[in-house]
């Protein structure tokens, strides 16, 4: 749990890139959790990097039923918004 409020906190700073490390190196050690792929993914998007975080928020999609379509075009939407 420490380590989604350190997500969380990363996030809410716009500090993306250590949203994406500290996703990284948490995902080393459980592979398959979807919060944390899911928040690496908008990390890519939020950072610039809108196909490759696309690409990991689509493949969530079939996962746990956690990203919906309207989930992936709105963060898609956010980083071209912001990044426009």
């Amino acid at each position: 749990m420490e380590a989604l409020a350190l997500i969380n906190y990363y996030g809410r700073r716009g500090y993306y890139h250590h949203v994406y490390s500290a996703c990284s190196e948490m995902l080393s050690k459980r592979p398959s959790d979807s919060i944390l792929l899911f928040w690496r993914a908008y990390a890519m998007v939020r950072e610039g990097n809108v196909s490759g975080g696309m690409r990991e928020l689509q493949a969530l999609e079939g996962n746990d039923g956690c990203c919906s379509n309207s989930t992936i075009i709105q963060v898609v939407t956010l980083g071209y918004l912001w990044y426009s």
